[in-house]
């Protein structure tokens, strides 16, 4: 299974990956071609939508909270994620990238659990 991020404004849930489950939805039933675009239970859940390419591979887009960056800049905007293997998934991970991170910074998950951008080192 493959992630994909989507930076999302609002406190999003933690995420539980188990093989082609996440957040305790058994996402294995979607058929090769299948393509869903969310409803409550899953938005609750932070799933996005999920769909099984022509080769068998479940693609999941998933929210990851993100907001202002802590540094100066003309946008704090946030760019969806590439997709990761869902074995490396790590909460710790800011996946969204910042469309307008200044050099000598970094994107970091912050102790609220989102995602926003420091100087390097903080």
């Amino acid at each position: 299974m493959k992630l994909k991020f989507l930076a999302c404004g609002t406190l999003c849930p933690g995420y539980s990956i188990s093989g082609e489950t996440v957040n305790g939805i058994d996402l294995s039933i979607f058929p090769q071609g299948g393509q869903f675009v969310g409803n409550d239970e899953t938005f609750s859940a932070g799933i996005f939508s999920v769909e099984r390419d022509e080769a068998g591979e479940l693609l999941v887009t998933l929210a990851q909270q993100t907001k202002v960056y802590h540094v100066p800049v003309f946008s704090h905007d946030w760019e969806e994620s590439n997709f990761i293997d869902s074995v490396l998934y790590d909460p710790a991970i800011c996946y969204c990238i910042p469309t307008a991170m200044p050099d000598g910074c970094e994107a970091i998950v912050d102790m609220d659990g989102a995602c926003t951008v420091v100087k390097r080192g903080e």
